[in-house]
């Protein structure tokens, strides 16, 4: 059960709208440049109920692996459509309809049918968890070592553009990777039935080796990606101009970085990565990277006991108010670290447990005991001055499996009680009193693997758990951190593998789920 809420709640200005991305609630990953995940709409509030699959649900056979569904700006008609890409194909969807309106057979890539599928959803409702993993293991993890192209953005002309990173040499990773931008769109301007087709692809540089973790786009137009090497690359909207910055640069006695995040962008041109152990700002001027104190850079050292933080950094503040960087730390039992994005207040003195004034607050979770471990893979939930993370971490390892691999334990087999994560924890800046603090706890819901979001207006956050062995999309109070809704959904088709739940512009629950996409039709 969730405690109350602490202090008081700030609504805080809504992140900008970046001009150069599409005007939807989900033109790219995290909803905005800012990578908040939250929208300032409405979301549904309906009673919980099991909810009817061929009235309450549609689900539609999309295509394999396909992580996130942006949707477009509006057409000249009035509609909109959503994108999606996986390993094999990429879509487009009719926002409304939600039919399939074009596929484009990615080249090189075995074609998956709805066959395969319908065979993991079998195996993964019918087997016990350590079946049900060894099977994934041996059968469908292979598949996803070739997954590409995670990583995209829907710009203000409705296109749809894709980073991709292909292993120079499949069979040995080592070898480095071959990054490139593609761009796809309509046949047709203007015409959403129209067929996909594919507009141009610019290669990046040699120097970049890792393969690609995360895009965004700039404030003036430029396309923003990170590699795992820590080289930010920007594209500029024509992709007739590129810069490539290695973050390593910046940080004494360091030759080269690891990154598994995405990047996060304001509207001042600050870039923010997050580095296995570091935080970093660089600045972004419309013609090249500055990495100097005097253009507003720094760098943060964070703890690190792991393979460093498993959240995309999230902005908090705009306008007047006090403004931070905010992320999960790397600590076996996780920490949650609160950045100034801009400059340090005179004399500021840091919390307790870290000594460099550049933190804000910082604080140990505590949704789990502090000799227990706990770790997200997801981005930090913001809306106005509260921060909200989950615990990623399963309840259970079989002896068989391989160190390191929990993300795939709560990606296939969460949803099992052997293996489910549980705890939701949210912590708030009080602005008057200029402290960080915990909220709530919220022990009662699973987040198993998807990124949460939040719709400010119906004051909820929402998220994909587990309830009895069935999948389940849970609603929890912002103000209280009490389980308001859970709606069950129950099939394996409907696990999030690691896909943000995403709220439209109606107002509507939709996320990528297993072989294909999930939308709640309730209000």
């Amino acid at each position: 059960m969730a405690s109350m809420a602490i202090g008081s709640v700030f609504a805080g200005n809504p992140a900008p709208l970046n001009p150069y991305l599409a005007d939807s609630n989900n033109p790219i990953g995290h909803n905005n440049s800012a990578q908040q995940t939250s929208v300032p709409g409405e979301g549904p509030t309906s009673p919980s109920r099991v909810l009817d699959p061929y009235q309450d649900v549609t689900w539609l056979a999309s295509g394999t692996f396909q992580f996130g569904q942006p949707t477009s700006g509006s057409y000249p008609d009035g509609r909109r459509v959503l994108w999606g890409s996986g390993i094999d194909r990429i879509v487009k969807i009719d926002y409304e309809t939600h039919d399939v309106l074009s596929i484009y057979k990615l080249p090189g890539r075995d074609y998956l049918n709805m066959g395969m599928g319908l065979e993991v959803f079998e195996k993964m409702d019918t087997l016990d968890a350590d079946q049900g993993l060894q099977w994934v293991f041996q059968n469908v993890a292979p598949l996803m070592a070739d997954l590409s192209g995670a990583y995209t953005v829907i710009n203000s002309d409705n296109q749809f553009v894709i980073g991709r990173s292909d292993p120079i040499d499949p069979s040995d990773k080592s070898k480095g990777f071959r990054s490139s931008i593609n761009v796809y769109g309509d046949a047709v301007e203007g015409d959403p039935d129209s067929q996909i087709t594919k507009y141009d692809t610019v290669y990046l540089p040699d120097e970049v080796s890792g393969s690609l973790v995360g895009m965004n786009m700039t404030f003036d137009g430029w396309y923003m990606m990170i590699a795992g090497d820590g080289k930010l690359v920007a594209v500029s909207k024509r992709l007739r101009r590129m810069e490539v910055f290695d973050i390593a640069s910046m940080i004494d006695g360091v030759d080269q970085v690891n990154v598994r995040n995405s990047v996060t962008i304001d509207e001042d041109g600050g870039v923010y990565v997050a580095t296995e152990n570091y935080m970093v700002k660089v600045v972004w001027d419309g013609r090249k990277f500055r990495s100097g104190k005097r253009f507003g850079a720094w760098v943060a050292k964070y703890p690190n006991e792991t393979t460093g933080s498993g959240s995309t950094p999230s902005l908090m503040g705009f306008g007047e108010e006090d403004q931070f960087v905010v992320i999960t730390d790397g600590k076996e039992h996780m920490g949650i670290a609160l950045f100034w994005r801009n400059e340090i207040p005179d004399g500021w003195v840091p919390p307790e447990g870290v000594d460099d004034p550049r933190y804000a607050g910082y604080l140990n979770t505590s949704m789990v005991p502090l000799e227990e471990g706990t770790q997200t893979e997801q981005s930090v939930l913001v809306n106005g001055y509260g921060a909200m993370v989950v615990n990623n971490t399963p309840s259970g390892r079989p002896t068989w499996f391989p160190e390191g691999r929990d993300s795939m334990i709560v990606g296939w087999v969460g949803h099992h009680d052997t293996y489910k994560p549980h705890g939701v924890e949210k912590f708030e800046w009080d602005p008057i009193a200029r402290e960080f603090t915990s909220a709530w706890v919220n022990m009662d819901v699973s987040s198993l693997n998807a990124a949460p979001t939040m719709a400010a207006q119906s004051d909820m956050a929402y998220t994909v758990g587990a309830r009895d062995g069935k999948y389940t999309v849970e609603a929890i109070d912002w103000t209280t951190g009490e389980t308001a809704r859970t709606w069950v959904l129950g099939s394996s088709r409907f696990n999030s593998l690691y896909a943000g739940i995403l709220i439209d512009m109606e107002g509507r629950l939709h996320y990528t789920s297993l072989w294909g996409k999930t939308r709640l039709e309730i209000d």
